[in-house]
C-alpha cells in the first residue's frame, strides 16, 4: 500500500484523508500501518487458536515481522489483545450511541441498540469471539477487568433507561424499573450474540436481531400504561 497520504488507523482498516504527508509523517504512518497489521493478524490468531494457544512467534511470523521487531511495537501478547479489544469497544460504543441518538421512540432505540450490536458482530466476528471467550477468562490477571468490559455499555444502557423513563412518564408503558429493564436488554443481547457465535442460533442473519427486538418490545409493552385518574368529584 502506498504511504503518500496520511492514514487513520481504525479496526476496519486504514483510511486516507487526502492530505500530503511530510517525511516525518511517512515514518509515523509506516509504524501505524505495521501496528494495525499486527492487531489484525493477532485478532485472527486469537479467535482461531485462543489466547493461550497463540505465541508472539506466531504473531510475528503471520505479520511478516522478525520477533524483535514485534517487541518494538508491543511488549506482550496480552498488550496486543488489550489494545485490539479497547479499539473495537471504543468504536462499537461510539456507533451505538450515534445510532440510538438518531431514534426518538423507545422502540426505535431498542431496535437500534440490538440491530447495531448484531451487525457489528457480523462485521467483526473474531473480535466478538475474543471478547466473549477470552477477555475475562484467563489464568492470572485478566486482559480487561470486569469493570472495563461493562463500562462501554454504561452509556447505551443509560440511554435505554432514560427512554424507558420517558415512555413511562408519557403513559406509553406501565411502571417498571428503568435501569433494571435497560440492563436486562443489554444482557439479553449479549447472551443472544454469544449463542450465535457458538453456532446454536436457529434464526441466523438479521432474523436474530429482528426476533430479539420484537421479543423485548413485547415484554416492555406488556406493562400496561396506567389509566388517567378521574378528577375528584367527577360523576361515576
Amino acid at each position: 500500500m502506498p504511504l503518500d497520504w496520511p492514514v487513520i488507523v481504525h479496526p476496519r482498516g486504514l483510511f486516507y484523508d487526502g492530505t500530503l504527508a511530510t517525511q516525518k509523517n511517512k515514518h509515523r504512518l509506516v509504524q501505524e500501518f505495521r501496528r494495525a497489521g499486527i492487531l489484525q493478524t493477532a485478532c485472527s490468531l486469537f479467535a482461531r487458536r485462543g489466547f493461550a494457544g497463540t505465541l508472539m512467534d506466531d504473531i510475528a511470523r503471520e505479520s511478516g515481522l522478525a520477533k524483535g521487531t514485534l517487541y518494538l511495537y508491543f511488549r506482550s501478547k496480552k498488550a496486543i489483545c488489550r489494545e485490539l479489544l479497547l479499539n473495537h469497544l471504543r468504536v462499537l460504543h461510539e456507533r451505538t450511541l450515534a445510532r440510538m441518538t438518531g431514534e426518538r421512540t423507545l422502540r426505535g432505540k431498542v431496535e437500534a441498540y440490538i440491530s447495531l450490536s448484531f451487525n457489528y458482530c457480523d462485521e467483526h466476528r473474531d473480535f466478538f469471539r475474543i471478547l466473549h471467550t477470552e477477555a475475562a477468562n484467563l489464568s492470572g490477571p485478566p486482559i480487561l477487568s470486569k469493570t472495563q468490559l461493562r463500562d462501554w455499555q454504561s452509556e447505551p444502557a443509560a440511554a435505554l433507561a432514560e427512554a424507558i423513563r420517558s415512555s413511562i412518564a408519557r403513559r406509553e408503558i406501565g411502571k417498571l424499573q428503568p435501569e433494571a429493564a435497560a440492563w436486562a436488554i443489554v444482557d439479553i443481547t449479549r447472551g443472544a450474540i454469544e449463542r450465535r457465535l457458538s453456532g446454536q442460533s436457529p434464526a441466523g442473519g438479521c432474523g436474530d436481531a429482528a426476533f430479539l427486538a420484537e421479543f423485548v418490545w413485547a415484554a416492555l409493552s406488556r406493562f400496561p400504561a396506567p389509566r388517567p385518574r378521574k378528577a375528584a368529584g367527577a360523576a361515576k
